[in-house]
């Protein structure tokens, strides 16, 4: 819709709407004059967490790699690949459209420069908003069941004792709501310590009824317990669940239960009031929230700046250069240090140009009188 509006008016001087600070339109006269690069370099800055909340889909990829039918590494990538593929897509699409139509007036909702009048945007307007209520409880989900682990972890709640039984799939996998972990093994003959004949030998799986057996019994005075499954690697290479040259599916190897602590507090589940108390603070917090801002853009800067910054960039250059940099050359663990480093520097600039524009308002209004 967007589009439309903006090949229709393109290379024509044309009126938009601006939404002043005290609520009310106003239409402004638009002159096709366009811009490469920023006039205000400190408010792109301001605007460039915006970029990271946009790609910040960190906590949706175990869930989507859980849900995979064969989840193996090169299909996860492909779903990533995909995925990011097409929403950078569209974003670009829709942010040249709306600066091409408003110029320098496009408001951080650019919903908001069009007429209440036009029908056509009163229809993106209703798909908008369709797309943002069936998209909260996804976001919502994921907020609620990591406050619930942070909870847990510093014993600010207790975690009911009886617990229903997660769901068994097929293959003796388990789908329950919990967390769900997997370990990778490697089983070539090299890394094993066998005769060079019994290395091209299969290797012994789990039956069903041993796994069944090995596999921790729920009663209803005692909650389940986290398990993690083992697959072989040579099982999970391809992405059509391809091994050894004859299609099968990718079977679990071993089982074993994970005696840390934060891998068994991961698979509590919360009760059904602790349910309803924290999805009522988590929805009241947002809807606080969105009554006290007076612009969409304060709360993307204001997360992107902080949130954006740890879990898309600190956090997983940190993870790795304590797990993977002790093998590795020592030119790529300097590479992920000056990440880190350059990272919580943007994070803190950004911030500050966050907290200084605070009572920004939802439109520029800059030579507006």
């Amino acid at each position: 819709v967007v589009g439309i509006r903006a090949f229709e008016s393109f290379g024509k001087e044309h009126q938009v709407q601006v939404q002043m600070p005290d609520h009310t339109n106003r239409a402004v006269e638009v002159t096709p004059t366009y811009h490469l690069w920023p006039e205000d370099w400190a408010k792109a800055l301001y605007a460039f967490p915006t970029f990271g909340v946009s790609f910040l889909c960190h906590f949706n990829a175990l869930p989507t790699h859980q849900e995979l039918a064969r989840p193996t590494r090169h299909r996860m990538r492909r779903v990533i690949l995909v995925t990011l593929t097409l929403t950078s897509m569209i974003y670009l699409f829709v942010s040249i459209c709306g600066y091409l139509y408003t110029g320098c007036y496009t408001c951080g909702n650019v919903l908001l420069n069009f007429s209440q009048d036009d029908s056509l945007i009163t229809v993106a307007r209703t798909a908008l908003s369709l797309v943002l209520m069936l998209n909260f409880p996804l976001i919502c989900q994921p907020c609620r069941n990591a406050l619930f682990r942070l909870l847990t972890g510093s014993g600010c709640v207790k975690v009911c004792a009886a617990a229903s039984p997660a769901a068994e799939g097929e293959n003796g996998q388990e789908n329950g709501s919990g967390s769900f972990s997997m370990e990778i093994v490697t089983t070539d003959g090299e890394a094993r310590a066998a005769p060079r004949d019994a290395a091209t030998a299969p290797l012994p799986r789990v039956s069903a009824d041993a796994e069944q057996n090995r596999r921790p019994s729920w009663t209803p005075s005692s909650p389940p317990q986290a398990c993690v499954h083992v697959y072989l690697r040579q099982d999970t290479r391809g992405g059509r669940g391809v091994a050894n040259g004859r299609d099968s599916s990718v079977q679990v190897f071993d089982t074993f239960l994970p005696k840390e602590e934060a891998m068994q507090q991961s698979f509590l589940e919360p009760s059904n009031l602790q349910r309803i108390v924290l999805t009522t603070l988590l929805l009241g917090t947002a809807l606080l929230v969105s009554c006290v801002m007076r612009s969409i853009m304060v709360v993307w800067s204001v997360i992107g700046s902080t949130v954006s910054f740890l879990i898309a960039f600190i956090m997983p250059a940190m993870f790795w250069y304590k797990v993977v940099g002790p093998t590795v050359r020592p030119w790529r663990k300097h590479c992920a240090l000056l990440l880190v480093l350059f990272c919580s520097v943007m994070s803190c600039i950004c911030f500050v140009l966050a907290c200084l524009n605070l009572n920004e308002p939802p439109c520029p209004t800059k030579g507006i009188s």
